[in-house]
């Protein structure tokens, strides 16, 4: 029967391997930016990523258990975005997508494909039973990672639901008639974006909206109130 130390170590050599990619990734993003917006910010956990594999490799449980629980919130959190992304984009504005990028709009899709696979074979190697059984005997409480699960699916599913029930769907239209104001009936207009933010006690909504015809897709950004 293989060790649980040697599936750390598998998983760790992994999570290593990522992290070191994901930051590989997020340099050539800024490096190759030349847009130079003031509202675009790059951010990386990929220093926590190869800390976690550090932690795996060297026989961590705790570790393990906490990871189990991030990639179960993870794999529903992936499979959510991308039927969220298919589901509530207008099929128009899918398709213009892929014709005017095709690589970026397939590299998406494959990201996000590739990251729950590497996510769910981690959750398998974590819920293997040397692993289990490792944790039993060292007096930890192991069980399925429903909240994980949950939590992943709610933040991409339910929320959006939710803040629509609460009135972001007036607000949405509101951001609409202002996108519309300013670009014409030339553009068809669809809501990528809604967020809230607080400062002392004034509240300002914002809205980015794609604005998009047969040939090409704008990014509006509107100030609601």
């Amino acid at each position: 029967m293989q060790h649980y130390r040697a599936i750390l170590k598998q998983v760790g050599i992994v999570s290593i391997a990522l992290g070191i990619l994901d930051l590989m990734y997020m340099v050539y993003r800024v490096s190759t930016d030349s847009s130079h917006s003031p509202d675009r910010s790059y951010s990386s956990p990929s220093i926590l990523i190869v800390v976690v594999g550090i932690y795996l490799m060297r026989g961590s449980l705790r570790t393990a258990n906490i990871v189990r629980w991030i990639a179960a919130f993870w794999i529903a959190n992936s499979i959510g975005s991308i039927l969220m992304r298919s589901c509530s984009t207008p099929f128009a504005l899918l398709t213009l997508e892929f014709r005017l990028d095709p690589q970026g709009f397939s590299m998406w899709y494959l990201s996000r494909i590739v990251e729950t696979a590497v996510t769910y074979w981690m959750y398998r190697q974590l819920s293997a039973e040397p692993v289990i059984s490792a944790s039993l005997n060292s007096g930890r409480n192991v069980s399925i990672p429903k909240q994980g699960f949950f939590l992943g699916a709610a933040v991409t599913v339910l929320l959006p639901v939710f803040q629509y029930i609460l009135g972001d769907g007036a607000l949405g239209r509101k951001a609409v008639e202002l996108a519309r104001a300013k670009y014409g009936a030339g553009y068809k207009y669809h809501v990528t974006a809604l967020n809230r933010s607080r400062s002392m006690s004034r509240e300002t909504v914002s809205a980015k909206i794609a604005a998009y015809n047969d040939k090409e897709i704008k990014t509006v950004r509107v100030e609601l109130k």
